[in-house]
């Protein structure tokens, strides 16, 4: 739930997650409860009323009770908080114009925990982006670039040890969502979009410096680096 923050909080006898983050403007407050609701079927909900105490808005908040913490989960927050899209450097936005797109699809998935659709959103976008970067930064010819598959492309076409690893975890984590069981059930999803905003970063780093310098430079010595 995008930009939107909880803390535990103890009601009564009852435990959960009390927001403190307001999702209609925004603002870190410790809202308050105006009304609570249990309702109870094979599964124990809560439904809560809040107050915002900055601009005194009313919002709900529907729990479950765990069976492990013995603590309301948050199921659903109304209204929904609104979808803030990441903003791009024109950098990218020269490199790659449809990978902007494809990253917010995916972002906006992951927000709405669709987990599977947005692990393979990441990866879609990390090959527009790699394959983007190939032919409109390194010149490489664009009937080449698009046959290879992406495993490939990070091999040839990505400088640097970092970039690389990040690139990878992407690829193999992306792929694991498209199959019938997953294999990295102990790696949290977010990593998926942590690396790709680090690659993000170093991408546009590596496009930045494989154009002409700014300045004038020393010729580059790989025993230098070492």
């Amino acid at each position: 739930m995008q930009n939107i923050q909880f803390e535990n909080y103890t009601y009564g006898t009852k435990k959960f997650k009390r927001p403190i983050t307001c999702p209609h403007c925004k603002i870190s407050t410790a809202s308050t409860v105006i009304e609570v609701n249990e309702i109870k079927s094979t599964e124990k909900y809560l439904n809560i009323i809040y107050e915002c105490t900055s601009c005194h808005k009313e919002y709900y908040v529907c729990y479950m009770e765990s069976a492990v913490s013995l603590i309301f989960d948050v199921l659903g927050i109304f209204p929904h908080p609104i979808f803030s899209e990441r903003i791009f450097p024109e950098t990218i936005h020269n490199i790659s114009p449809n990978f902007p797109s494809l990253y917010n699809q995916a972002y906006f998935a992951e927000e709405h925990q669709k987990f599977d659709i947005a692990a393979m959103g990441y990866r879609k976008a990390l090959e527009v982006l790699i394959k983007d970067f190939a032919i409109n930064s390194l010149n490489k010819p664009q009937s080449e670039v698009l046959k290879k598959t992406l495993a490939n492309s990070i091999s040839e076409y990505l400088d640097g040890f970092d970039t690389f690893v990040a690139a990878e975890c992407i690829r193999i984590l992306g792929n694991d969502y498209t199959h019938y069981e997953l294999r990295y059930t102990d790696v949290d999803f977010s990593y998926i979009r942590k690396y790709l905003d680090f690659f993000i970063t170093r991408i546009e780093m590596q496009a930045i410096t494989s154009s002409h310098p700014l300045v004038p430079v020393r010729e580059y010595s790989q025993s230098e680096s070492e």
